[in-house]
């Protein structure tokens, strides 16, 4: 998509590489035989993906919820602006379960038992992040097109 403000083009960038890490992690978490459990190059990853969780994720969804999500609502885009507010809702949810077990993996302690408890929660979260980062772009594109003067005027266009 084309975005037109600054703002519109870091989130898209946010979702790019987020989905980037996610698809790597997907990777990994399948490429993980059943009954085994995962290798140092997986630990690494989580690592990454957990630091990822913790951080990132909270920082850009706070963000989109404060600034983005408003003014979908005030465009017309209200139904879009709930929708996207309850995906939040189910990835911080998913996250809350994912996290504790990420943080074992990235460690190199997560046993065959624990892999196989890790894996559904962990293909949840790429699920829904990948639903929210989708959903996130037409959002993005359409506070673009119903109210892109309010960034500008707001100076948010400056946000890099």
């Amino acid at each position: 998509m084309d975005f037109r403000t600054a703002t519109s083009r870091k989130l898209d960038e946010e979702h790019r590489d987020s989905l980037a890490l996610l698809g790597r992690f997907e990777r990994g978490v399948l490429g993980v035989a059943v009954g085994s459990a995962p290798d140092d190059g997986f630990a690494l990853l989580a690592k990454q993906v957990a630091r990822a969780v913790a951080g990132e994720v909270d920082r850009h969804f706070r963000f989109e919820e404060e600034q983005l999500f408003p003014r979908l609502a005030a465009g017309g885009e209200g139904d879009l602006a709930d929708l996207l507010l309850d995906e939040h809702k189910s990835i911080r949810a998913t996250a809350a379960d994912l996290l504790p077990p990420l943080l074992a993996a990235s460690t190199g302690r997560l046993d065959a038992a624990q892999f196989a408890a890790l894996k559904p929660v962990a293909l949840e979260f790429v699920e829904f992040f990948l639903r929210d980062a989708l959903a996130g772009e037409f959002a993005e594109a359409g506070v673009d097109a119903v109210d892109g003067l309010v960034f500008r005027q707001d100076g948010l266009d400056d946000l890099a």
